[in-house]
């Protein structure tokens, strides 16, 4: 073979290659704006271009201001970190009127003081709720404390554990177990680790005579009746357990029943 007849067989070899190779990168690029998740990533891109990124701040009052949410942006996993939020939004008060901390920081420094939270939020018992509310909220630890009566009839039925969801206090679906026998403080207050804490530490700090330590026990305080009325004053607290169809297993013979011996409990008691 003479060398033009080597220079045109290598030239022909390379031409089809260089076709193949153009081939498969445009059918690369082809499959690549094909691919099931681009749609998406390019939504996300075109909100995030004219998202606005800015310090989110909440005004409390009393010089205090709130910026957590400029980085704990994402409220829906929040929301489920939380018992009820309905009355103290995320949006209106922020996060440091409950926890503490350093609400005017955007840094780690904004979690210097603040409420230690850890896990599930946990339960006292109405044992350490009665210490102060047996007297001072009188009438309503009258009204309701009867009710738990209702765990009496229910604990020996076979069908019971249908029944302790809304009859006991801190009822653990996964385990099975509660804290406490009926619907006792914390079933419709939620629980009061955190909020018994605040109050405890923060009477002892106002009451003191250092002026100081009389203003933080007093954000104390204040935050613990924020944690209070955001937890018991919304309604979807109530209706969680207060629905005609949590009764449904059991006959209205049994339901009359029942009734009549809580009613006598209460006359008891």
């Amino acid at each position: 073979m003479n060398h033009h007849e080597f220079f045109r067989k290598a030239n022909k070899i390379f031409g089809w290659s260089s076709l193949a190779l153009l081939l498969a990168l445009a059918y690369a690029t082809w499959q690549d704006q094909a691919r099931p998740w681009l749609p998406f990533q390019k939504e996300a891109l075109a909100r995030k271009a004219i998202e606005k990124i800015e310090v989110k701040q909440i005004l409390l009052g009393n010089g205090k201001v709130d910026r957590c949410t400029t980085c704990h942006a994402d409220h829906q996993a929040l929301e489920g970190k939380h018992r009820t939020i309905s009355l103290a939004t995320f949006e209106k008060l922020g996060c440091t009127l409950c926890h503490g901390g350093e609400g005017r920081a955007t840094s780690e420094r904004a979690h210097e003081g603040m409420v230690p939270l850890s896990g599930k939020l946990g339960y006292v018992g109405s044992v350490k709720c009665l210490r102060c509310h047996a007297e001072r909220n009188r009438a309503h630890v009258d009204e309701w404390a009867w009710k738990y009566r209702a765990f009496e009839y229910i604990k020996n039925r076979p069908d019971r554990e249908k029944c302790f969801p809304c009859h006991t206090t801190g009822y653990d679906e996964a385990t099975k177990s509660y804290v406490e026998e009926g619907a006792q403080c914390e079933a419709c207050h939620g629980p009061g680790a955190v909020y018994y804490d605040l109050m405890v530490h923060g009477k002892e700090l106002s009451e003191t005579g250092n002026v100081e330590q009389q203003t933080e026990g007093g954000e104390m305080l204040t935050r613990a009746r924020v944690i209070a009325r955001s937890a018991c004053m919304d309604q979807n607290v109530c209706v969680t357990c207060h629905i005609v169809t949590r009764h449904a297993m059991m006959s209205p013979q049994e339901i009359k029943a029942m009734r009549r011996q809580v009613r006598i409990g209460r006359l008891l008691k």
